[in-house]
């Protein structure tokens, strides 16, 4: 029996954690574990018609959907965040499968695909997933692109090649790909083998409305959304994620913005480690940036800030036997972290 079966896992944004152990209150914490746009899309007054009526997918929403992701109609499935659907996915795949998956990647993939049964066959590189592929040492694959924690990004046309190798299913989750569509692949579902996942969570900083979509040509699509109970996703986080769509001005405005700071954080970033005698690499990929090195490193950087009341990401320890870090933007408090790094190496 696969051990992820009985995992229990960690994530970003658990604050509990930090103040149990360092003390304060919410409001003294800076919280960067997250991966969550420091801006979130402008919430308006919402019609009280949107809170009375049972919810209900317009069309101007599936269009507004459509056209943000340049995929059709038929291909979008709205899901109650596009967690629900890593998690039910595996279950739907008959009969059990070897699936490649990141080693270092979101782990909600992984323990889905091992309760589920299947045989999870493990890759660092998108190189050694298309050697997993050619050899036909798997069935299926899921990509996290652009990946989280690593920051590594798979060439659309990588991917297309991957999938049309496969005999299963190539699952990929976008979840950060907002900032450069470029490389999504939305536009490419019609081959029936792909499914990509999106959120509205990170880019849009609207995590808490958990509202993600599935899409695909897959016939698994009409059998994940038997399993919705009936008005799965809520009105009024469905009129929010029309707006953010459907508001091109403010997607600009997002995308430079991120642009601009993630280039800031990677400077000071960079200016830490330089300080550091241990070799200390750095990946980013603007709404996240990731620190890998020994354990005694990273934990010191981790710890130090925590006592200032800056919470970061603290990963696992890798098969290298190295630990990862991950830091969001800090948005408007990026002088109380400049002040902490300047702090830690003082």
């Amino acid at each position: 029996m696969n051990k992820m079966q009985h995992t229990t896992l960690r994530h970003g944004g658990d604050l509990h954690t930090a103040i149990q152990r360092f003390g304060g209150d919410a409001s003294d914490w800076l919280d960067l574990s997250t991966g969550i746009s420091p801006w979130s899309y402008p919430v308006t007054n919402i019609p009280n018609q949107v809170w009375r009526e049972l919810p209900s997918e317009t069309t101007s929403f599936r269009v507004s959907a459509a056209h943000y992701y340049q995929c059709a109609d038929a291909q979008l499935l709205a899901t109650p965040g596009s967690q629900l659907a890593i998690r039910l996915l595996p279950t739907l795949i008959k009969p059990a499968h070897r699936v490649a998956i990141p080693t270092l990647g979101y782990q909600e993939h992984a323990l889905a695909w091992a309760r589920a049964g299947h045989t999870l066959v493990r890759y660092n590189s998108i190189d050694a997933l298309r050697s997993l592929t050619h050899t036909k040492q798997i069935d299926s694959a899921v990509v996290i692109n652009p990946n989280n924690p690593t920051a590594e990004v798979a060439a659309r046309q990588q991917l297309l090649e991957l999938a049309e190798q496969l005999p299963g299913l190539l699952l990929v989750d976008e979840a950060f790909a907002d900032l450069d569509p470029s490389q999504s692949l939305c536009q490419h579902t019609s081959l029936s083998n792909i499914i990509v996942l999106r959120s509205i969570g990170k880019f849009f900083g609207l995590a808490g409305s958990r509202v993600g979509f599935l899409i695909s040509d897959h016939p698994v699509t009409a059998e994940l959304s038997a399993l919705f109970s009936p008005w799965s996703v809520n009105g009024p986080a469905l009129y929010v994620t029309e707006c953010a769509l459907s508001d091109r001005q403010w997607q600009t405005m997002q995308r430079t913005r991120i642009i601009q700071q993630a280039q800031q954080l990677n400077d000071l970033l960079a200016l830490l480690i330089s300080h550091d005698d241990s070799h200390i690499d750095l990946s980013s990929h603007g709404l996240f940036h990731t620190l890998l090195g020994s354990p005694e490193s990273i934990s010191a950087i981790h710890r130090a800030l925590a006592t200032m009341h800056i919470w970061t990401r603290l990963g696992d320890i890798d098969d290298q036997g190295l630990l990862w870090m991950r830091f969001s933007l800090p948005g408007d408090h990026l002088n109380r972290l400049r002040n902490a790094l300047a702090e830690f190496h003082r």
